[in-house]
């Protein structure tokens, strides 16, 4: 079974980069690769007062991935490591309807 490793953490760290509010993009205000929306749903989910995006640490940003994305679509249920990483990494960044 595949493990929410600190390499999956260190691949994220360096993709995903810090806060951005571009107009352009759908998903709004993000910070770590989180938008708002998906931090108001790791809130509620985990019954944790809400907070701004802007404000989203490291080791929350690392949870959310680990609840919304990693658990939710199954990457520990890979027996292969490497592959279990780069599924996820087309989790993140295609979204669940391209990388499924």
């Amino acid at each position: 079974m595949a493990e929410f490793s600190d390499s999956v953490k260190e691949n994220i760290r360096v993709n995903e980069g810090g806060f951005a509010n571009i107009a352009e993009d759908a998903g709004g205000a993000t910070n770590h690769g989180i938008t708002q929306d998906t931090l108001n749903a790791y809130c509620a989910e985990s019954q944790k007062a809400p907070f701004d995006v802007k404000d989203l640490d490291w080791d929350t940003a690392f949870e959310c991935y680990r609840v919304f994305f990693w658990n939710r679509y199954r990457a520990f249920a890979i027996n292969d490591q490497t592959l279990a990483e780069n599924y996820f990494d087309c989790l993140i960044n295609s979204g669940p309807h391209r990388a499924g």
